[in-house]
């Protein structure tokens, strides 16, 4: 796989037939349905494990991940999303360019998009639940409300990071930092060749944002984040679960927990 977006617009094209758009109205707008139809698809690193396991640290362009959303509901993790994202708007004639965000666990541990429309810039990240565009601003914090709670891009001069919050029942939390400089895409493709290795790829994580709320499942727990607060749960009857919250095949869910049951994922000590 290279690194060129447009050599990849087949599975823009896909994801286009599959969540079409209308393709009237400004190029922000544009983007805002875009990010829309997002939605559909889950933060999920079960596709990656069983990727691993069967091909070792191979990366799924765009049109693979399409049709495994197609086939099975999956989506992918921040690399393969984000990727997708960019090649659409690639498409469509629009800049935009991956920078790389330190999360608490680690530095370089998560990616996203800038966007270049009108003469303006915009953090775009699929696989974090932002899914409406925020300006970069660096002379006022920007405030988007995501269902379940509110989120904020506030520019810290002094570091030349933006730094991205949640807001939810008086509560802040500091989520990543990133500089607004582009990573070059054959770098962007190594980082994500070594994502394969990272400490994430020890266990499943789900995310999915739903009218009840954002649901995240790690291993055995689950927990539902909305306005009114949390709640844990431990998984029962998790295929089903899995299929009516995250809209996955239970049977992905099986195959990837068989593979870290039998320890066949290649891991490695490192960020993730």
């Amino acid at each position: 796989m290279n690194s060129d977006p447009r050599d990849y617009w087949e599975g823009a094209d896909r994801f286009l037939d599959l969540y079409p758009l209308d393709g009237e109205g400004d190029k922000l707008s544009l983007v805002k349905a875009l990010l829309e139809r997002f939605t559909h698809l889950p933060y999920e690193n079960l596709s990656k494990i069983i990727k691993l396991h069967r091909a070792g640290p191979e990366i799924r362009p765009p049109l693979e991940v399409v049709e495994d959303h197609q086939a099975w509901g999956l989506g992918g993790t921040c690399f393969s999303l984000t990727f997708l994202l960019q090649t659409i708007l690639s498409r469509w004639g629009i800049p935009s360019y991956p920078v790389m965000a330190d999360m608490s666990w680690g530095k370089d541990t998560h990616t996203c998009l800038v966007a270049k429309i009108d003469r303006r810039r915009y953090l775009l990240d699929p696989s974090y639940l932002l899914h409406l565009p925020l300006e970069l601003a660096p002379d006022r914090e920007q405030m988007v409300d995501v269902g379940f709670s509110s989120m904020g891009l506030r520019f810290d001069p002094g570091s030349g990071y933006y730094n991205l919050f949640t807001y939810n029942q008086g509560e802040t939390k500091w989520r990543y930092r990133f500089r607004d400089l582009p990573i070059h895409l054959d770098d962007f493709l190594r980082r994500w060749r070594s994502s394969f290795s990272w400490k994430g790829m020890k266990g499943i994580c789900l995310t999915h944002l739903t009218s009840e709320g954002l649901y995240y499942l790690h291993n055995d727990f689950i927990r539902r984040t909305n306005r009114q607060g949390r709640r844990n749960y431990k998984l029962k009857g998790e295929h089903r679960v899995v299929e009516e919250v995250f809209g996955i095949k239970g049977e992905i869910l099986e195959e990837a927990r068989e593979i870290l049951r039998r320890g066949q994922s290649i891991v490695q000590t490192g960020p993730g």
